[in-house]
């Protein structure tokens, strides 16, 4: 116990950290009310009351210092309550949804996406037909295919309706309307009429936005090879828009999908740069202005770059080293981590459910946690000691993270460490050489020697990463209660390495990471490979088959009979026409579908085919549609409507 509270007097964050998360993930999950945050923090203040009422008593005062950390808890567990409450959206009536608003507000964000533009807004005011006015707090809407010429900070203007953000029946993937709710955006709005530019305010997310969009045409405007361009736009700036689905593939399936994504490893590096350009004051007697001026430069690039959670954790991370450094004051890792999760949770609640603030925090953690421990080399041979920490480094981060990944990817790179190994140390020498041509190009200097070394390493690196990559890829179903055991794991291991040497903390971490690989193992997914969506459309019949780590969608051809045989299931799709008996084969099959330019009686296309069950696309016309409905009322059949079904999804071992 006496390690324990030694350590939380050191890491003096640590409580209110873990206390605010705690409080967010209740009010998010359990949809605890904002009066429950408020009955915690009066619970603390009159703990905190009655603990200040024994400071006469020294006995009574040293037994019950304890409790401190409870009222401290109960404080900022209630502020996390209030805080996520504060920033959840307000939904709108439902019997405003699918009417015609008029909307105002200010738009957010702006993204080129593969069907057009889509612009995120925040939402200022609503109106109804009928002049009924609300000022919804905090709701975003997404507006597809909008073509404007307003930017990101524009006041606008429009008439649109609404309709609440939906899972996608075309995919297996259901968590995108939480990950949308998460941000704000609660609405899909289609458009009526234009969108009209009322105004203009500024914020610091629109000049950062300005700013990186300048940078990225800049980017553009070199003469290197598309894709050398887009993935600099990407790991330097954070827009991973540009990044063809082939070019994130070669780098997920060797685990160093995290170059792609900006993250602390990115802040180092370019931290690092700012502190050797700004190495002669050091000369002057100025190393603390130098760290400080290193400070406020990587704080304008993570805004510039878009302020992910991981990038803002590693720059207040930076900010703590950097102000304990002016201070000539002790900065524990573990303090400064603790401060950039309690910051980051305060200011954005949404965040702590950030895929890159849950790894990014993760990732570091187990970092300062177990990598110094693990390191068998005497720090003295500095050489020896570096090397064993980078594979230690990627060991350690790999395997405190492989859970959380594959929870949320469902794949797990098996090829991972060399790659790893062999990348981490050159990327800060790639990003360093790119960032000197870039700066000299934008100067109206272009290297091109230079330009010929970054694209050469492009090269080498994604073909060498597809050669490793290749049939290295698993799937693995992980529910949420395994990475909640494994997690605990991790926590007990690392008190046990840093607080208490005690043998029931590492049995019993030992334990619960059994457990998790154990609920692993046994865990099946919702949709095993080999499941199927017969997807709505209303020009094609889409195809949607899951693989062992992907989705592949296909559009069966038009105007034809097409088959497939899949998960063990046969599949007809009829678009021709009129059938014939050689169309059929004379096998069975489980699931007939028809398309939209066949013209057969129900009964013909039973009669040859003889399904188990019968599947309407909506690319049928209504009143083909309502023909074949009642044909099949006559015969006693059963069918599926996509139109006013929805798609048809199917597990592999069903029919």
């Amino acid at each position: 116990m006496e390690n324990l509270e030694r350590a939380l007097n050191v890491n003096t964050l640590a409580i209110p950290a873990i206390a605010t998360i705690a409080g967010i993930v209740l009010a998010d999950c359990c949809g605890a009310p904002w009066w429950t945050g408020v009955t915690a923090m009066i619970a603390g203040a009159a703990l905190f009351l009655a603990l200040a009422s024994l400071a006469g008593n020294p006995v009574q005062s040293y037994r019950s210092r304890n409790w401190h950390y409870v009222w401290l808890a109960l404080i900022f567990f209630g502020e996390g309550v209030i805080a996520c409450d504060l920033k959840a959206p307000t939904p709108l009536p439902h019997d405003m949804t699918g009417t015609p608003l008029a909307l105002s507000g200010v738009i957010t964000a702006k993204e080129i996406k593969e069907r057009g533009e889509v612009i995120t807004m925040k939402v200022t005011g609503v109106t109804t037909q009928h002049g009924q006015h609300l000022a919804p707090s905090n709701l975003k809407i997404r507006i597809n295919s909008a073509n404007t010429d307003s930017e990101v900070d524009s006041r606008v203007k429009l008439c649109a309706t609404l309709q609440p953000i939906a899972a996608s029946a075309n995919s297996f993937n259901a968590s995108y309307p939480e990950r949308m709710r998460r941000q704000g955006i609660l609405y899909n709005a289609d458009l009526i009429g234009e969108i009209r530019e009322t105004g203009h305010i500024t914020t610091l997310a629109g000049i950062a936005h300005t700013l990186r969009e300048g940078m990225e045409n800049r980017i553009e405007r070199t003469p290197l090879s598309t894709p050398v361009k887009h993935f600099f736009i990407s790991i330097l700036l954070g827009d991973r828009e540009y990044l063809t689905p082939d070019t994130q593939n070669i780098f997920a399936r060797t685990g160093t999908a995290h170059i792609l994504a900006l993250s602390g490893m990115h802040i180092a590096i370019i931290a690092s740069i700012f502190m050797f350009i700004l190495f002669p004051l050091n000369f002057a007697g100025r190393h603390k202005m130098r760290l400080i001026i290193t400070a406020v430069c990587i704080w304008l690039y993570a805004m510039v770059s878009g302020m992910s959670p991981s990038t803002v954790r590693a720059c207040i991370m930076y900010t703590f080293f950097a102000t304990a450094a002016v201070m000539e004051r002790h900065n524990s890792p573990f303090n400064s981590l603790f401060g950039a999760a309690l910051l980051i949770a305060t200011i954005s609640p949404a965040a702590i459910f950030d895929t890159g603030f849950i790894l990014s925090f993760l990732c570091v953690g187990s970092l300062i946690a177990f990598a110094p421990m693990l390191n068998p080399m005497d720090q003295k041979k500095r050489l020896l000691y570096n090397s064993a920490a980078t594979v230690i480094a990627t060991l350690t981060a790999t395997f405190a993270t492989w859970v959380v990944t594959a929870y949320y990817f469902g794949t797990l790179p098996l090829n991972f460490f060399l790659p790893n190994l062999l990348l981490l140390p050159l990327l800060p020498f790639y990003v360093s050489v790119a960032i000197v041509y870039f700066t000299f190009f934008t100067c109206g200097v272009e290297l091109a020697l230079l330009g010929r070394c970054v694209e050469g390493i492009y090269n080498f690196t994604t073909g060498w990463l597809a050669s490793a990559g290749a049939d290295s890829m698993i799937e693995l179903h992980v529910p949420s209660g395994a990475v909640v055991l494994w997690v605990a794991a991790l926590t007990g291991a690392a008190l046990y390495l840093n607080v208490a040497r005690r043998r029931a903390l590492a049995i019993g971490s030992a334990a619960v990471a059994i457990a998790a690989i154990v609920n692993i193992a046994v865990a099946k997914p919702e949709f095993p490979a080999g499941s199927f969506i017969i997807g709505s459309s209303f020009n094609t019949i889409p195809l949607i088959v899951k693989g062992g780590t992907s989705e592949k969608r296909s559009e069966i051809p038009p105007y034809t009979v097409s088959k497939a045989l899949i998960g063990g299931n046969r599949l007809v799709f009829v678009d021709k026409r009129e059938t014939t008996e050689e169309d059929a084969g004379g096998e069975r099959c489980h699931y007939l579908i028809i398309g939209g330019n066949n013209r057969d009686r129900l009964d013909t296309l039973v009669a040859r085919f003889r399904p188990y069950r019968i599947v309407l696309h909506n690319s049928l016309k209504r009143k083909q549609e309502e023909i074949l409905k009642k044909q099949a009322d006559s015969l006693h059949l059963s069918l599926h409507s996509i139109r006013s079904m929805g798609a048809l999804r199917i597990k592999a071992a069903g029919r």
